[in-house]
């Protein structure tokens, strides 16, 4: 094995996560990498209803027109706002659900990309 290699068999996760992993690590943007990290190891927060599909798109390019995963870094760092707001006394979570639902995302998806990058940088 090569030393990367003895590396990423260290860790717990695929080798393709765990390569991303240490390369954001080197690059120095672990952030954004961790959650398209974790967005991989989760499903999908959006959510396109038959009925509602072209609403649902739009609402996906909204947040980025680049690419899918973008599009969900892009609504992961706007739920991390919404969730620190609310825990400052700013928000009501009433608002956050109100939100998830105008951009046909679910917050259940975003919490377990949340709990997904926790579980990453332990």
């Amino acid at each position: 094995l090569t030393p990367l290699g003895r590396t990423l068999s260290r860790l717990p996760v695929d080798p393709a996560i765990g390569k991303m992993l240490l390369m954001g690590c080197v690059t120095k943007t672990l952030d954004p990498i961790l959650t398209a990290a974790a967005y991989f190891s989760s499903r999908d927060p959006f959510y396109a209803p038959p009925q509602e599909r072209d609403e649902a798109r739009d609402a996906r390019m909204r947040f980025s027109s680049e690419s899918d995963l973008m599009s969900v870094i892009a609504a992961y760092y706007d739920y991390q706002e919404l969730v620190h707001e609310t825990n400052q006394g700013r928000g009501q979570f009433w608002e956050m659900k109100q939100w998830a639902a105008d951009n046909y995302l679910s917050l259940a998806a975003l919490k377990a990309i949340d709990g997904v990058k926790e579980q990453f940088l332990r």
